[in-house]
């Protein structure tokens, strides 16, 4: 291997172990109510529209959640994040770095409740218990 090689191929390398590797974070949102609603993560920003009955994916580490309903209700869910629940409910996909997406899906009940779902479901599952703090019931907000 010629000094010009070798010199690219030890940028490169100290240049990826340098930067850290990035690991997406997000929450899979089913909308268990009749009727759309607008989901929102304080920490990125983001905001989605669900339909009933559908998921959507919101760019989320950790923190709050804001619902907003068709009838201009809204509700704050505290404290969400795929690290504060157990493994088994978390999907990862890994790189050479290590970690690239860390999700887990929630879902929406008409009650105003968040559950967790086990990866590739879509219902909760009657025989597995819910992770410490879930479901997690929505704090109503006033205008």
């Amino acid at each position: 291997m010629n000094k010009r090689n070798l010199t690219v191929l030890c940028c490169v390398t100290l240049f990826a172990l340098g930067s850290g590797c990035r690991t997406n974070m997000a929450v899979n949102f089913r909308n268990g109510t009749p009727s759309k609603v607008w989901v929102s993560s304080m920490q990125s920003g983001k905001e989605i529209e669900v339909a009933p009955s559908r998921f959507s994916r919101l760019p989320h580490g950790s923190g709050d959640i804001l619902v907003k309903t068709e009838n201009k209700q809204q509700f704050r869910f505290s404290d969400i994040s795929a690290f504060h629940v157990d493994p088994k409910y978390r999907e990862a996909h890994g790189s050479l770095f290590g970690f690239s997406s860390v999700a887990f899906t929630v879902l929406l009940q008409t009650n105003m409740h968040l559950y967790v779902l086990m990866p590739g479901k879509q219902t909760v599952d009657e025989n597995t218990e819910q992770p410490k703090g879930y479901p997690k019931p929505g704090q109503k907000l006033t205008e």
